[in-house]
Order: structure tokens, then C-alpha cells, then sequence
């Protein structure tokens, strides 16, 4: 499955779940997946490998619920929310979301942080990604940071009118960015 830029966040009650002892395992426990994507979106398919995963590893004692196309909650604050108070145990969002409730994330935005996808791609397996779950857990504590993959959106000034290659084709353009 290739690399896709989208980050999920867990609340940290998914890690105590995974910890619980076998001695429970009559108990059933549900894990809530949410994201905003239809069924045809890389996160469902995500999602399915995931719940798939879990419910064996768990011999049954963790379901997961998969909640596609805003069904669980229908905007990223929404969900945010949800995510942040409890009632929904994983929300797979955009860099966007993630900085919509830990702004120091939108840097993971920027347009030409990274020259391509492969330096992308070597970054966040790298350290960087270590310091930010460290850092989402201080900071926001509700969450844990679970992964960060690409989208392809590195280099992601999009326009109808003309390519954009550099500092120099976007002179005089409008730019509207997502919220955060």
C-alpha cells in the first residue's frame, strides 16, 4: 500500500486498550473509526486492514467500528472534538485537522517544505516524527499521534491557469488555504 499523507490520531485510550490483559478478554471493548473520505478512499481501506488486524491480534476482545463519509461526525472540528472528549477513539484527518487542535503541526503544510516525495517520506520516518507524537501527547494529552504519511500534496500550489513551479509563478495569484 503506498504512502499517503494523512495523519491519524488515537486517542490514548487506544494504547491502554491494546495493554489490557488477556485475563479480560470475555470483556468487549469497541474502538470508533472516523474520517470525512467515502468507502472509496485510501483510509477506508486503511480502516478495514486496521479492524481486520485489532479484531484477530485481540482474539475478539477489541471490535472496531468504521465510520466513513462524515457518518460519525461531518467536520473536521466535529470530529476533532469528538476525538479530544473521548467518544471516538480514532480520527484519521489532514495535516489541517491536526493543526486545527495542535497548530504547531501546519508547518507540515507548507508548500515546497521538501524537494520531493522521497525526502518527504525519509523526514517523517525519521526523528521529526518521534518529537511531534512527543510533543501532541504534552501538549494536548487527550491524543496520541499515530502516523504521517503523503498525499502527494509536498509541492501542492494548485492553480487552473498555469503551473507552478517556483516563487515566480505565483506572483500576483490568490491563494486560499484550508483553516488553521
Amino acid at each position: 500500500m503506498p504512502a499517503f499523507w494523512k495523519t491519524l490520531a488515537a486517542s490514548a485510550a487506544l494504547g491502554a486498550a491494546f495493554a489490557a490483559p488477556a485475563a479480560h478478554a470475555q470483556d468487549s471493548t469497541t474502538l470508533k473509526i472516523a474520517f470525512l473520505g467515502s468507502e472509496d478512499d485510501e483510509d477506508y481501506d486503511g480502516s478495514l486492514v486496521f479492524k481486520s488486524f485489532v479484531e484477530s491480534a485481540s482474539n475478539g476482545s477489541l471490535a472496531v467500528e468504521i465510520y466513513p463519509n462524515g457518518r460519525f461526525c461531518s467536520t473536521e472540528e466535529e470530529c476533532s472534538e469528538a476525538l479530544l472528549d473521548g467518544r471516538l477513539d480514532i480520527f484519521i484527518t489532514t495535516n489541517g485537522g491536526l493543526a486545527g487542535w495542535y497548530p504547531p503541526a501546519q508547518f507540515l503544510d507548507l508548500p515546497y517544505l521538501f524537494p520531493n516525495d522521497a525526502v518527504a517520506e525519509c523526514v517523517f520516518d525519521g526523528p521529526l516524527t518521534d518529537k511531534l507524537r512527543a510533543a501532541v501527547l504534552q501538549d494536548v494529552g487527550a491524543v496520541r499521534l499515530m502516523a504521517i504519511s503523503n498525499t502527494g500534496g509536498w509541492r501542492n500550489i494548485a492553480t487552473t491557469g498555469k503551473a507552478v513551479h517556483g516563487p515566480a509563478d505565483v506572483a500576483g495569484l490568490k491563494l486560499r488555504t484550508i483553516p488553521a
